[in-house]
């Protein structure tokens, strides 16, 4: 395993860092395999990786390839913790890569990450990311799945990050949130605004 990592998961998890498409297309015609192995300890493939880094030009390069190789379902491969590199995506803001993966498999808006089974807009809710749940929020898909508690929770989420504006927009198309609670605290959003 390791005669292989030295091979092609540090040369691959080199490019994805730093973007270079071209070295990780190379790698790629050596060992086609590559973009479906972790290359990490923490179980990240090369998707991961790019997509933390915010490599939105590597991403949408693997995207295409993975597509027409017919291997979107690697797109929902998820590291050690539980995250798709939607979920990583969503952390780090970048709505372009979260565009190119969710245009690819719209299923990945739904798949929760992490061990708190947290979706990828609820992740991004409680780091404040209000371009991305803006995105992922009013995408045409996200209302059609999310639960009642989902949605409560990104309520107060989003006011416990500041994103006012998005609770409102939330409040105003849910009236029902005003009564929301959180499942661990109990509190309502009116606790949240004191």
């Amino acid at each position: 395993m390791r005669v292989k990592y030295r091979q092609y998961g540090l040369p691959l998890y080199k490019a994805a860092i730093q973007g270079d498409w071209e070295a990780a297309r190379q790698i790629y015609s050596m060992y086609p395999h590559c973009f479906a192995t972790t290359i990490t300890k923490g179980g990240d493939t090369a998707l991961h990786i790019a997509a933390v880094a915010r490599r939105i030009d590597f991403v949408e390069q693997l995207v295409k390839l993975l597509v027409q190789e017919n291997c979107t379902h690697l797109l929902a491969v998820r590291n050690n913790i539980g995250n798709t590199a939607l979920c990583l995506a969503a952390t780090s803001g970048s709505v372009k890569i979260a565009r190119l993966m969710i245009d690819a498999d719209i299923n990945l808006l739904k798949m929760p990450g992490n061990a708190s089974g947290l979706t990828p807009l609820h992740m991004a809710a409680l780091l404040g990311k209000r371009e991305m749940v803006n995105y992922l929020l009013w995408h045409g898909h996200t209302q059609n799945f999310l639960t009642h508690e989902q949605r409560c929770d990104i309520f107060i989420s989003t006011i416990n990050s500041d994103l006012y504006d998005v609770a409102l927009d939330l409040l105003l198309q849910h009236g029902e949130l005003i009564m929301a609670r959180d499942d661990e605290t109990r509190e309502t959003p009116l606790h949240s605004l004191l």
